[in-house]
């Protein structure tokens, strides 16, 4: 008993020797510990005050994509037109509304690199930009976004731009052969429907006329829910014979 005792009393004097080493260091070491403690707080709310601005960045650039998107997609009012209604703009024509969402696009370009809705814009402008029949600019912009590598949504995006530009340089056979390798592939850059309405314009294009009908006949038969659908049947009838 006497040995358990002295054991207990051996271990209590072994962890109150240690707590008034701890004491006497601290009360001898005041100011270092607090300078510490002050350099890990401030580097902690540096860390913080950092994401904090991160992530205000990113939701400011998420925005001005929004506006952006809307912009592009508003109504056209000749009559009336309200280009800076912040909830539902319109606008008087399609340069006006082109303009306007060209000039957003750009801004988020330039004030917030590096965020994803940057990259997103930068590849919705190239798409702008396609369709103005810019195909250079826009190739040039597919190019700063990245998009050698359609391995997410942005990637994805560009790709398909790239294939667009392409094909209005007049490279039809090799957006062709891209997009066939594509959809015969065990990672598809984007979903079947979309590659074969791609497949079935480029081969329009190429004069090709059968076997754009049989892309664009694949897309009714196999996706019925494809948002291309009403264009796959309209596009997936034979050409009325000339009268």
């Amino acid at each position: 008993m006497n040995q358990r005792l002295s054991r207990h009393d051996m271990k209590r004097d072994e962890l109150v020797a240690t707590l008034e080493r701890g004491v006497d260091y601290a009360q001898h070491h005041t100011r270092g510990i607090l300078i510490g403690m002050a350099v890990a707080a401030g580097v902690g709310a540096l860390g913080l005050a950092g994401w904090l601005w991160w992530q205000h960045r990113r939701v400011e650039a998420n925005e001005l994509l929004a506006r952006a998107i809307q912009v592009a997609q508003a109504p056209l009012d000749p009559a009336a037109p309200k280009p800076d209604d912040p909830r539902r703009p319109s606008f008087a024509d399609e340069a006006a509304r082109r303009s306007r969402a060209v000039g957003l696009l750009e801004e988020l370009r330039e004030d917030y690199g590096g965020t994803g809705a940057a990259a997103a814009g930068t590849v919705y402008l190239a798409g702008l930009k396609l369709e103005a029949g810019e195909a250079e600019e826009a190739l040039r912009l597919f190019e700063e976004a990245g998009g050698g590598s359609p391995d997410d949504l942005v990637g994805a995006a560009a790709w398909l731009t790239r294939l667009r530009a392409d094909r209005e340089q007049g490279k039809g056979e090799e957006v062709v052969a891209a997009l066939r390798a594509a959809l015969e592939a065990d990672q598809r850059p984007l979903p079947d429907d979309v590659l074969l309405y791609e497949l079935g314009a480029t081969l329009e294009m190429l004069g090709r006329a059968e076997e754009a009908r049989a892309a664009y006949q694949r897309i009714i038969d196999e996706f019925p829910r494809s948002p291309y659908q009403g264009l796959a049947r309209e596009r997936a009838q034979p050409a009325a014979p000339p009268g």
